[in-house]
């Protein structure tokens, strides 16, 4: 399958939740520069986004500062206070030379106020291969400009395995992070069942734009994380 399906810039239903990122790594602390990514908000100080966001080895490891705006409402940036990602991504494989295949790059960033989006529609879980497989998702995120851009994009999954996603999405620097996600089967609202990380060669899998999928451990990980939100 061809990766042949651009984002576009509209104004879907979650865009309030969807959140911009501005990171400081120690390697840009001193420069006028800053990564961007995007995340999604699952309570009203947690941000889910991708570990890559939180811990980058070539950008000098740990973020230093992490500032977030909501996609509507009050978009002045907000202070986060923590983060974390998972031991593995940390540890492993952001410095694997597969980094982009990792089943760990994902983790939270706490904001040390409340946000004024609601995410109560918001959940995130496991679903299983066929639930999942050729089903639409929608990826949301910011594009890395300034101001950055909001677009969405939707497509069939074209291929899944134990922890990962994939789709023919052709996404752009500043994506990363953004929730993959279709509509809740089991209530109203919208289910994210995962996270985008990173673009993979058409050659290698069916698919160009691919995630971090959300599987029963991750959902617990991300549960007991929320746990500690003060």
């Amino acid at each position: 399958m061809a990766c042949d399906i651009d984002p576009i810039n509209i104004n879907p239903r979650i865009r309030p939740v969807v959140v911009d990122l501005r990171i400081e790594f120690p390697a840009t602390v001193n420069s006028p520069q800053y990564a961007q990514g995007t995340g999604i908000l699952i309570h009203p100080k947690a941000i889910l986004t991708a570990g890559h966001n939180i811990f980058d080895p070539t950008l000098g490891g740990q973020a230093v500062q992490i500032l977030a705006r909501m996609g509507s409402g009050n978009r002045s940036w907000m202070s986060a206070s923590s983060c974390d990602t998972t031991q593995q991504w940390q540890s492993q494989d952001s410095s694997s030379s597969a980094r982009a295949f990792s089943g760990f790059d994902i983790g939270i960033v706490f904001l040390a106020d409340s946000a004024d989006a609601n995410p109560s529609q918001i959940a995130f879980g496991a679903l299983p291969d066929a639930s999942l497989l050729n089903q639409t998702i929608f990826l949301n995120g910011y594009v890395g400009e300034d101001p950055p851009p909001f677009i969405e994009a939707n497509a069939r999954l074209s291929q899944v395995d134990t922890r990962r996603l994939y789709y023919p999405i052709r996404t752009k620097g500043g994506n990363s992070g953004g929730p993959v996600y279709l509509a809740n089967p089991n209530a109203s609202g919208t289910l994210v069942v995962g996270i985008h990380t990173s673009l993979v060669p058409e050659t290698t899998v069916n698919g160009c734009g691919s995630a971090t999928r959300i599987t029963t451990d991750i959902s617990s990980l991300i549960n007991s994380w929320l746990t500690t939100v003060r």
